[in-house]
């Protein structure tokens, strides 16, 4: 997946932004549970076709004895498919959440860094402002005093 960058505002990272990301990334999560949950309904589908016509209907000849073993190693295989798809989809899922909780992560540290910056640097001014305030009222209050 390609690295986001985003816009940064005064009050670090544009949210509107950073939302449509995260609901981007879910939507593709979303979209691939939904591939993945058509994928097993299919299989399983397979599945039961393949189970009612293995059920034995009448004494078995070497014919129909040679389907069963071939339609049983068809379902064995589909069994198989599916159990990979399965595993596949749940890895898959817990990847991209860790990625996605990863980026949050890593965006709102950067968020909270840059507004503690900002922060810190208002601060500073507004120190700078009361300083600068009370210096000019102890001059007024002198010049007062001497007229």
């Amino acid at each position: 997946m390609p690295i986001t960058i985003f816009k940064r505002s005064i009050h670090g990272y544009d949210r509107d932004q950073v939302d449509e990301y995260i609901a981007g990334l879910n939507r593709a999560y979303t979209h691939s549970q939904r591939e993945y949950e058509k994928k097993i309904e299919s299989l399983e589908a397979e599945i039961r076709r393949l189970r009612r016509d293995e059920a034995p209907a009448a004494p078995v000849r070497e014919q129909e004895s040679d389907d069963h073993k071939a339609k049983s190693r068809r379902y064995d295989e589909i069994s198989q498919r599916l159990g990979e798809i399965l595993i596949n989809a749940n890895a898959e899922a817990s990847a991209m959440m860790r990625e996605a909780d990863e980026r949050v992560s890593s965006t709102l540290s950067e968020t909270l860094a840059a507004i503690e910056s900002e922060l810190g640097a208002l601060s500073d001014k507004l120190r700078a402002l009361s300083a600068s305030a009370h210096e000019r009222l102890s001059c007024d209050a002198k010049d007062g005093s001497e007229n």
